[in-house]
């Protein structure tokens, strides 16, 4: 699944989890088991809110998750299948640290396919902070010069 599709995954648990809590405090204030009214109840009333809020934070991180995991997939794809068309994939590579810059994001850009010695200095260059490249360290005959080589 991968990284992305683990942080996707708990996100959405965690939205699951706040959506029910917030149910019940609603349930319990709206019903008056606990209270009589919100008002008397201040400290209530604000874990509402707060969760309230932190629910629609959660379901815009949510939103916006999708919204790089979209970015990172066609970037990976583009990279996997015409490794001849680099500049599409240092465009994708761009805009997703661009994505990150402007959002503040904390995720780490990964490139992976077609990745060797002559376009990692490019790929680094366009946000690209890992790379993955197999073919460029493995069909090498001296493992460390190819690393070195890819590390600049």
């Amino acid at each position: 699944m991968g990284v992305w599709g683990n942080i996707y995954n708990n996100t959405q648990v965690a939205l699951r989890t706040h959506a029910l809590r917030l149910t019940r405090l609603q349930e319990q204030v709206a019903s008056g088991a606990r209270i009589n009214r919100v008002s008397q109840d201040p400290a209530d009333a604000h874990q509402i809110l707060r969760l309230r809020a932190q629910s629609e934070s959660l379901l815009l991180y949510g939103r916006n998750l999708q919204d790089v995991t979209r970015t990172l997939e066609l970037t990976y794809t583009v990279v996997q299948e015409i490794s001849n068309e680099l500049r599409s994939v240092l465009e994708k590579v761009e805009q997703a640290a661009r994505l990150k810059r402007k959002r503040g994001y904390q995720y780490v850009i990964e490139v992976d396919g077609g990745v060797n010695a002559d376009n990692a200095p490019l790929v680094r260059k366009a946000g690209g902070q890992i790379l993955v490249a197999g073919t460029a360290v493995f069909k090498s005959d001296d493992y460390t010069r190819a690393i070195s080589a890819l590390r600049g």
